[in-house]
């Protein structure tokens, strides 16, 4: 990564998007590019990685790039695994998606909008890929969502439909840290989500997810791991 970073100390979350941060005993404000609770990462005195925002205009010094938690960087910007799939699709390093082609991010299809479509090397035929941040990890279990989210569900509902009407459809999480050995729908929190993951899967929707190497500044999908659904 490019961007200068520097470490921190957390202090407190003023709001979603807003954290309250210490650098060299200067007290400051940072971006929060995750909407999710993440309260068992956020907590005073915390080691943060922060990536410094100079831009004329903006109301945060920093960005919350990562956290130290229990001896490892827990990377929470919600941007990133976007970045790291579309390097991976580009790259063709994915096995499960190593027979399609990129085309595009961002993609509107009649009401809805996914984040990829990729393109069978074989039969042409589209594929609509959705990306998802997974910050929390338990007894070396990843676990989404950490909050409840509609909007999630939403994008699970979407791509069953595609998957019944004869399309394909995936849902990829990236687990933004290395201690995750499997990942699994976190029924505690979001009943409704995980039910609607059992049934988009159980429709034909792929469902994988993937571990991340992170460190200070930087991270990287390390490997696939399994998904209990």
């Amino acid at each position: 990564m490019s961007d200068e970073h520097v470490e921190g100390r957390f202090i407190a979350r003023e709001n979603r998007f807003v954290a309250v941060v210490e650098v060299d005993g200067i007290v400051g404000k940072a971006h929060v590019p995750n909407s999710g609770r993440m309260k068992e990462l956020l907590v005073t005195g915390a080691p943060v990685s922060l990536v410094i925002k100079s831009q004329e205009g903006r109301k945060t010094k920093y960005k919350l790039a990562s956290v130290k938690y229990k001896g490892i960087w827990v990377s929470i910007d919600s941007s990133i695994p976007n970045k790291l799939l579309e390097q991976s699709f580009l790259r063709r390093e994915l096995f499960h998606f190593s027979q399609y082609r990129y085309i595009k991010s961002e993609v509107k299809k009649e009401n809805s909008r996914f984040d990829f479509l990729l393109k069978s090397n074989e039969n042409e035929k589209l594929m609509y890929v959705e990306a998802k941040s997974v910050t929390l990890v338990e007894n070396k279990r990843a676990l989404f969502p950490d909050a409840p989210t509609t909007r999630g569900k939403k994008h699970l509902d979407e791509l069953k439909q595609i998957a019944i009407e004869g399309g394909e459809a995936a849902v990829v999480f990236i687990v933004q840290r290395s201690d995750a050995e499997s990942f699994a729908p976190n029924w505690t929190m979001d009943t409704q989500f995980s039910q609607a993951l059992v049934a988009a899967f159980n429709s034909g929707v792929k469902v994988y997810a993937y571990q991340c190497e992170t460190s200070f500044k930087d991270i990287y999908i390390k490997k696939e791991i399994p998904v209990l659904i």
